[in-house]
């Protein structure tokens, strides 16, 4: 007859009826081994370092172009924005509250900047801007 004994440190100790000291055993397989995911953190913290280094080069002048700021959106979409998203996510199934949290908010931030910059650009050149009608001349 066996009996069962006490837990320790994730293995089970039994004792069999005929010996004095019990040995260690691994808890039986209850299925399929969990898939092992990797650490989605180092994604995020890259997607929001090398998007913020880009536009602060930007905002700085260190590059004088015009057209300086189409890299910007295009890794605010991407890196920015989609990258840092799926690394909320990630820390999101992984339990980490702060994590998700914190990617997810500026991955918004990112796809906000995205959407608004080019936007925002347009307004402010009146060369681009559609004339208003106080602005046109009648006949």
């Amino acid at each position: 007859m066996r009996q069962m004994g006490t837990f320790h440190k994730g293995w089970r100790r039994r004792r069999d009826a005929g010996h004095e000291r019990g040995h260690e055993e691994p808890p039986p397989a209850t299925g399929a081994r969990p898939a092992v995911s990797g650490d989605p953190a180092p994604l995020g913290l890259a997607g929001f370092a090398l998007t913020t280094l880009l536009l602060s080069i930007v905002n700085t002048n260190l590059l004088k172009e015009g057209a300086a700021i189409i890299p910007v959106l295009g890794l605010a979409a991407f890196y920015g924005g989609l990258a840092q998203f799926a690394a909320g996510l990630f820390e999101f199934r992984r339990g980490n509250t702060f994590g998700a949290t914190a990617f997810v908010s500026y991955a918004a931030f990112w796809m906000g900047y995205w959407w608004i910059a080019p936007r925002a650009r347009q307004e402010a050149d009146p060369r681009r801007r559609a004339p208003a009608q106080a602005d046109v001349d009648p006949p």
